[in-house]
């Protein structure tokens, strides 16, 4: 149960986070604040479609096996997301990581069938506790990576946004 506690506390990190950046992504490559909410939009879609797959994939060959599914399906729209060059491959990325936001939500199924009859709600409960202590630490955290990824020497948000602007041209470019 730990493992799943641990995995439902950093999936609401990762996509508290993600949705917070690709809002501010989504402004910077599609020049305005009226497409800022797309991302969002399209990542609540790729939940329900994936969500969809998932169920008929643990079915089939059991929900571990779906849900890991669903977390790598994510895990390649986060690098799709990371490479997106405009606001059409943003967003095919947001499709992509709506399977980790399926995956984590349907972690509390999981829970509940691996707990005993009489702890189940109890089971459910810590992995909705886990996930929602993620999602509010996620976007507080956009800053602070931000920061760490500077220092690190890789460009982090800011130094990523400089970059597309000299790259655009665009009039406030390298600013």
């Amino acid at each position: 149960m730990l493992p799943l506690r641990i995995a439902s506390l950093l999936g609401g990190l990762a996509q508290s986070l993600g949705g917070a950046a690709a809002a501010l992504l989504a402004r910077d490559l599609g020049g305005s604040d009226a497409v800022a909410g797309l991302p969002q939009a399209v990542l609540v879609v790729g939940s329900a479609v994936a969500a969809l797959g998932m169920s008929a994939l643990g079915r089939r060959y059991g929900r571990p096996r779906a849900l890991a599914a669903g977390l790598v399906v994510a895990m390649g729209g986060s690098v799709v997301v990371v490479f997106a060059r405009d606001l059409l491959g943003l967003l095919a990325g947001t499709l992509l990581l709506g399977a980790g936001t399926a995956a984590v939500m349907l972690g509390r199924y999981a829970a509940a069938d691996s707990a005993p009859e009489g702890a189940r709600g109890r089971a459910m409960a810590t992995v909705l506790v886990a996930t929602t202590l993620g999602a509010v630490a996620g976007p507080n955290l956009l800053v602070p990576a931000d920061a760490s990824a500077a220092g690190s020497g890789c460009p982090g948000w800011a130094a990523r946004t400089s970059l597309r602007r000299c790259a655009s041209r665009s009039p406030r470019a390298c600013c």
